[in-house]
C-alpha cells in the first residue's frame, strides 16, 4: 500500500497538502482491462485542482501499483470496481473500495463527485 501512496504523491502538483484520487477497473472480455481515474488536489483554502487534466498518478509506477492492487483483489476472489485513495503530505492515507458499478467509466459524474466528497471527510 505504501508504494501505491508514494507513487501517486510523487506526481502531485507543487505545494499540495491533500489528494483524493479515485480510480476504476473493469474487466472486459473483448477489449481487456479498462481503467479510468480522476480526483482533486488541495493545497489551501483557494487551492483546489481537478485532476482530470493533470497527470497525477499518470506514471507507469503508479499505474502498476493500481493494477497490482486490483490483481490481488481478483486473486483472492473479491474484485472491486473502484477505489478512492485519499492521502496527505504528512503521510496519512485512507482507501475505500467500491463494488458493483463503475460510475467513472459510465460517465456518472454526480456519483463520482459524491464518492470523492465523502472520502475527503476521512482525513481532515
Amino acid at each position: 500500500m505504501d508504494e501505491l501512496v508514494r507513487s501517486h504523491a510523487e506526481t502531485a502538483p507543487p505545494k499540495w497538502t491533500k489528494v483524493a484520487f479515485y480510480f476504476e477497473f473493469l474487466e472486459d472480455k473483448e477489449i481487456g482491462l479498462r481503467n479510468k481515474d480522476t480526483g482533486r488536489c488541495f493545497g489551501g483554502p483557494s487551492y483546489d485542482v481537478r485532476l482530470d487534466d493533470f497527470s497525477l498518478g499518470g506514471s507507469m509506477k503508479a499505474l502498476r501499483a493500481r493494477k497490482a492492487l486490483f490483481a490481488e483483489s481478483v486473486r483472492i476472489g473479491n474484485p472491486w470496481a473502484g477505489a478512492l485513495l485519499v492521502f496527505t503530505n504528512d503521510g496519512r492515507f485512507t482507501i475505500r473500495f467500491f463494488y458493483g458499478q463503475n460510475p467513472l467509466l459510465s460517465n456518472d459524474r454526480d456519483a463520482v463527485n459524491e464518492i470523492i466528497g465523502a472520502g475527503l471527510k476521512d482525513l481532515p
